[in-house]
């Protein structure tokens, strides 16, 4: 996949025809409020719920850089996982289908979801990490957070090579995970 044309980010970035910034009855200032929302719930659960140590030693660097690949490994594991099973009709239709009223996934709404979903799969995807490798320090943890907002903004800001959540808002069935490793396992990446 090469680079996107100047007219793909215009019309990634552009309201849908009909559209305006507002929206129907003010959709985009609702994703922005929810957004808030959601952000401000993950970040008093992952904070709230990690455990620290009070400063890394100096010969922790190491440790550090493993806990963030694991991380990394179990938060694909787990956001794929969740985020499929938000996918079986009754879940999609009561509650995943919200976030996918999006179909050009934008940075601003990349957390606009039902506050159940948020919780499961982006709450989850954070912190069941971060438990999961053992004591963490601070350091980690803020690593961590920083990692996965900055991969969740950019998986929505629109359609670039790197990034195959566009695709997963027009073609339901693909790229359900981080692009790490659960879907070219699963063998639900779509190569186009």
């Amino acid at each position: 996949m090469g680079w996107v044309s100047r007219r793909e980010i215009t019309e990634a970035l552009c309201p849908a025809p009909g559209e305006t910034w507002i929206g129907n009855g003010g959709k985009l200032l609702g994703a922005l409020v929810m957004s808030s929302f959601n952000v401000l719930v993950s970040g008093f659960c992952v904070y709230r719920f990690s455990e620290y140590q009070s400063e890394l030693p100096p010969e922790s660097f190491g440790v550090w850089l493993k806990q963030l690949v694991w991380c990394a490994l179990w938060a694909d594991i787990w956001f794929y996982t969740t985020h499929r099973l938000l996918h079986w009709p009754v879940l999609y239709r009561y509650i995943h289908s919200w976030h996918h009223r999006w179909h050009r996934p934008l940075p601003w709404v990349t957390y606009d979801a039902h506050p159940l979903e948020h919780l499961l799969t982006n709450t989850g995807s954070m912190l069941v990490p971060l438990m999961l490798v053992g004591p963490t320090s601070s350091l980690l943890v803020h690593s961590w957070v920083l990692l996965v907002i900055t991969q969740a903004t950019l998986s929505h800001a629109g359609p670039w090579p790197w990034s195959s959540h566009e695709r997963h808002h027009t073609h339901f069935q693909v790229h359900y995970g981080l692009s790490l490793f659960m879907d070219r396992w699963l063998q639900t990446q779509d190569e186009q």
